[in-house]
C-alpha cells in the first residue's frame, strides 16, 4: 500500500520515521497499555475521551495522510493554487510527503500537554539534535529534490543561511498542519508567520503550553461574563489562575522542556537574524520557494482533515470505531489480547461525529464532498444528537480544508477558484431522506454565509469504485435552459417520455463524462447506481446468461432496469471508441426523469411509428 510513496521518500527512511514515532503511538494506544495509564482511567471517570481513543494517529494514518497530500496537490494545482512548472510542482509533492511524515510525531506523548503541544514539538524536534541522523539522510537522498534546490540557491548567493539549515526550517513548517497554532491569517502573513516560527523554535514548551491555556481561559472567561454565565465564569477564572501559577513554576524550573538544540541543528541560530529569513526574501527564486512551501502547507492541512474514515476507521490501537443507531454515539470495539471484547460507548461530540462520517474528499472541481454512514436512528433523541455532532465535525473539516485555501487579499489569484467559491457537498444517506438536510440546516444556522455553498448531493456509497471515479471525473452540466430543452426533445425521439421534466431540477448533479477506447463503463454484478445516455455510437453491451453482445444506441437510456428494480447490473458495458455520455445518479433519475407510458399513450406512439 505504500509503494506509491517510494518516488517521494525512500522505504528505508519512511520505515525509520514510522518505527521511531508512529509505531510507538500504536503501541501506547493498545488496551493492555492504556489500562495502566492513570490519565486514561481519569478520562473514563470524567466522561472525556483519552488520546488513546482518538482516530488513528499511527503508522497507517501517516501513510494515508502522505498519500492524501499527493492527491490534494494534484487536484488543487492550477485550480486552488497557482500552476507551477513541472519541476517545482514535483518538488512540492515530495516536500508535502515529508511534511506529512513529520506532522504527528509529537503525538507520541499521550499526556494532555503532549496532545496540545504536538505541533510545536514536531517543529522543535526537526530543528534539534534529535533529528540529526534523519536530516542527514534526507539531505543525502535529496528527498523532494530539496537538497538540490537549496544547493542551487546557495551557490547563487540567494540564501542567508546554510542550505541544510534552511532544509530544517522548511520541514519545521509542518507545525502549520494545526489551524489552532497557525491560523490561516497567520499563514498568509509572512512577517507574522516568521515571528511565530522564531518564537516556537526557542520556547520552553511547558511555558508555552501554560501561556496558551491562559489565553484560552481569558477568552472563555470574557465570553462567560458577557453572557452572564456566573458558573462558567467562575470555572474559567479558576483555570486562568491555575495556568498563570503553572507558567510561573515552569519558568523557574531548572530543566527546560524542549528537544536539545545542537550546533548543526539550528542551535542559537534558531533565534538569529537569519532564521527563517527565506520567508521574507525578495530574491525571486527564494520567494518562489516560500510560495511553494506555504501552498504545500495548505494541502497538508486539507490532507490531515480528509484522512480515511468509513469502514476502515480505527483508533491508533487498531480498534474499530463506529456509530450506534440506538444512541447516535460513538462505540469502540476494544479487544484484549486474551480475546475478551468490550464495546465502549462515549458521549464525545467529536468522536461521535467522526464515527458517522463515511468519507470526505476534495473532488476534481475543487469542492468538498462528505458522505455519511447512516441517517436513520432509533429515536428522535438519537437523531437530534447525531445531527448536532455531525454538523460539528463537518464544520471542523470546512475549517481545515476550505479555509486553508483562503489567500491574502493582496496575493495574486487570477484564474484560481477562490475558497469562497468552494462548495460543500453533503451526500444524502440511503436510509433517511431528511437527515443530511437537517445537518445542512444546522450548519447554516451556525454560519449563514454558507447557505449558498452547502448543498445536498446524491449518495455515492453504494457505487462501484469504477463508476464512482468516472462520475467524479465528469463535469457538471452547464447548458442554458434552451439547450437543456433541446436535449430533452432529442431524447424523446429515442422513446423516453420527457413531458413534465423540470429542466433545472433534472440536470442537478448530472455530469458529462468522456470515455476512452477500451474503457469499461459498467461491470456485471455491480450496484445499479447511474443511468447513462451515450451521445454517440460505440458502446458494447455484454449481457449475463449467455445472451449475444449488442451495441448500445446513441441517445438511448442505458442502465435503467437495474436502477428501477434496485438490482445489480446484469451486463458489462465497454466503450469501443472515445465518446461522451450523460451520467445521471439513480436518485436524480427516479425523482426527476423516471416516466412510464400508459397503454393509451403507447398505442398513440405506435400509430406515429407506422405513419
Amino acid at each position: 500500500m505504500s509503494a506509491d510513496l517510494d518516488r517521494w521518500l525512500s522505504p528505508q527512511t519512511r520505515e525509520a520515521i514510522e518505527q521511531r514515532y508512529y509505531a510507538e503511538i500504536n503501541r501506547r494506544a493498545r488496551l493492555e497499555t492504556l489500562i495502566h495509564d492513570p490519565s486514561f482511567l481519569d478520562a473514563l471517570r470524567t466522561g472525556e475521551v483519552h488520546v488513546g481513543l482518538f482516530s488513528d494517529h499511527g503508522v497507517v494514518h501517516v501513510r494515508d495522510v502522505a498519500r492524501q497530500i499527493v492527491t490534494i496537490l494534484e487536484r488543487a494545482h492550477g485550480l486552488l493554487i497557482p500552476r507551477r512548472p513541472a519541476w517545482r510542482f514535483a518538488s512540492m509533492v515530495g516536500y508535502g510527503v515529508l511534511l506529512a511524515y513529520l506532522h504527528d510525531i509529537g503525538m507520541i506523548d499521550f499526556s494532555a500537554f503532549g496532545r496540545a503541544m504536538h505541533p510545536e514539538y514536531a517543529a522543535q524536534a526537526i530543528l534539534s539534535a534529535e533529528m540529526d541522523d534523519l536530516m542527514a539522510t534526507l539531505w543525502h537522498e535529496n528527498s523532494g529534490n530539496l537538497a538540490w534546490r537549496l544547493t542551487q540557491l546557495a551557490q547563487a548567493g540567494a540564501l542567508a543561511s546554510e542550505p541544510r539549515t534552511v532544509l530544517r526550517e522548511l520541514l519545521a513548517m509542518t507545525i502549520g498542519h494545526s489551524k489552532s497554532k497557525i491560523p490561516i491569517d497567520l499563514l498568509n502573513d509572512r512577517p507574522a508567520l516568521r515571528h511565530r516560527l522564531l518564537a516556537v523554535a526557542g520556547a520552553d514548551l511547558r511555558v508555552l503550553y501554560q501561556q496558551q491555556r491562559a489565553e484560552r481561559a481569558r477568552q472563555k472567561l470574557y465570553a462567560a461574563r458577557q453572557g452572564g454565565d456566573a458558573v462558567e465564569a467562575e470555572r474559567w477564572s479558576a483555570t486562568l489562575a491555575e495556568s498563570e501559577r503553572e507558567e510561573l513554576a515552569a519558568r523557574i524550573r531548572p530543566e527546560r522542556h524542549r528537544p536539545q538544540l545542537g550546533d548543526d541543528a539550528q542551535g542559537d541560530n534558531a533565534q538569529g537574524d537569519n532564521a527563517f529569513a527565506w520567508l521574507m526574501s525578495a530574491h525571486p527564486d527564494v520567494r518562489a520557494l516560500a510560495d511553494d512551501a506555504i501552498d504545500t502547507v495548505r494541502a497538508l492541512r486539507a490532507a490531515d482533515s480528509l484522512r480515511q474514515r468509513g469502514l476502515v476507521l480505527k483508533t491508533s490501537g487498531g480498534y474499530e470505531m463506529f456509530i450506534s443507531r440506538v444512541s447516535g454515539r460513538a462505540v469502540y470495539s476494544l479487544q484484549a489480547n486474551d480475546g475478551r471484547l468490550y464495546l465502549l460507548e462515549v458521549s464525545d461530540s467529536l468522536s461521535s461525529g467522526e464515527a458517522i462520517l463515511a468519507g470526505s474528499e476534495l473532488d476534481g472541481n475543487g469542492d468538498l464532498r462528505i458522505a455519511f454512514h447512516r441517517g436513520a436512528f432509533d429515536t428522535p433523541a438519537a437523531t437530534d444528537y447525531a445531527v448536532a455532532v455531525t454538523a460539528t465535525v463537518v464544520d471542523d473539516i470546512i475549517q481545515d480544508t476550505i479555509i486553508s485555501f483562503q489567500r491574502a487579499p493582496d496575493e495574486p489569484a487570477e484564474g484560481l477558484k477562490p475558497a469562497t467559491a468552494m462548495r460543500i457537498l453533503l451526500e444524502e444517506t440511503d436510509d433517511s431522506a431528511g437527515f443530511v438536510a437537517r445537518v445542512r440546516q444546522r450548519l447554516i444556522a451556525d454560519e449563514p454565509s454558507l447557505s449558498e455553498r452547502v448543498r445536498l448531493a446524491p449518495s455515492l456509497r453504494e457505487v462501484s469504485e469504477r463508476e464512482r471515479a468516472l462520475y467524479l471525473s465528469g463535469t457538471s452540466i452547464a447548458w442554458d435552459r434552451p439547450t437543456r430543452q433541446q436535449f430533452l426533445d432529442r431524447l424523446t425521439l429515442s422513446g423516453q417520455r420527457c413531458e413534465g421534466i423540470d429542466v433545472d431540477r433534472a440536470f442537478a448533479d448530472v455530469r458529462l463524462v468522456r470515455l476512452r477506447p477500451g474503457e469499461v463503463v459498467i461491470d456485471a454484478g455491480a450496484p445499479a447506481a447511474f443511468v447513462y445516455i451515450p451521445l454517440g455510437e460505440g458502446l458494447r453491451i455484454v449481457p449475463l446468461g449467455g445472451y449475444d453482445t449488442i451495441a448500445a444506441r446513441a441517445w438511448s437510456l442505458l442502465g435503467t432496469t437495474g436502477v428501477i428494480r434496485g438490482a445489480a447490473r446484469n451486463a458489462t458495458v465497454i466503450a469501443d471508441v472515445a465518446l461522451e455520455m450523460v451520467m445521471i445518479p439513480k436518485g436524480v433519475y427516479m425523482r426527476e426523469w423516471y416516466r412510464t407510458h400508459s397503454p393509451d399513450d403507447f398505442l398513440l406512439l405506435l400509430g406515429n411509428m407506422d405513419a
